[in-house]
């Protein structure tokens, strides 16, 4: 149905965009925040709000993107790895096959690498963005195939390992804004397994399993 994959969209917008660099956050992120989750449950919307007006207090920025470094980007130790090939690959190796599965999801979806791609492609952001982008797809037009793109995605990868970053998140920071989205991405990971995992998505081809 579009307006279900129009609220799947929004809110996997948000949720990418809530774990970028805070750098790179948009203007608006917290009206992204809470339109991306205002149609989905009471609780979840709660937390949702919560996660956008920490982002909002400007007195907080610094001492979220100083947050942000320790779990994502210490050069020394990172404290929560962003990419799914720390979670799924026993060896953990980035740009492994791991990688290569989000590398070719996306290709078989029709996109190219974007210049904004600084990171390897299963990047926490990039596969979030990608759920966004074939919800989005899926609520523009109503092809099937796009929801079938999500289920298998989210199935066979993402869904599998998100859970897990966001409980790594959660036991390593002390910032409140890293907390509450933990908290947001763990409820959100259940909502998503609920609405997606008893779809009988139609086949299309997918990426080699890792």
């Amino acid at each position: 149905m579009p307006g279900i994959a129009e609220n799947r969209a929004n809110a996997f917008l948000a949720l990418a965009r809530a774990y970028d660099l805070p750098g790179a956050w948009p203007e608006d992120i917290g009206q992204l925040l809470r339109k991306g989750f205002a149609p989905w449950h009471e609780d979840l919307a709660g937390v949702a709000k919560a996660v956008a007006t920490l982002s909002e207090d400007p007195d907080r920025r610094t001492r979220i993107a100083q947050a942000h470094s320790k779990l994502f980007i210490d050069p020394f130790k990172i404290l929560t790895p962003p990419w799914a090939a720390y979670y799924l690959d026993p060896e953990k190796r980035l740009l492994g096959p791991v990688s290569q599965y989000a590398a070719e999801a996306y290709v078989e979806a029709g996109l190219a690498p974007g210049s904004r791609q600084t990171e390897p492609p299963d990047h926490v952001a990039h596969e979030l963005e990608f759920m966004y982008y074939l919800a989005f797809r899926q609520a523009e037009g109503g092809d099937p195939a796009w929801e079938a793109r999500a289920v298998r995605f989210w199935q066979e990868h993402l869904g599998r390992w998100l859970p897990r970053l966001a409980a790594s998140v959660a036991e390593n920071t002390e910032e409140d804004y890293y907390a509450r989205l933990a908290e947001l991405t763990l409820a959100f990971s259940q909502a998503v397994d609920k609405e997606l995992d008893d779809r009988d998505a139609p086949q299309v081809r997918s990426a080699n399993p890792h």
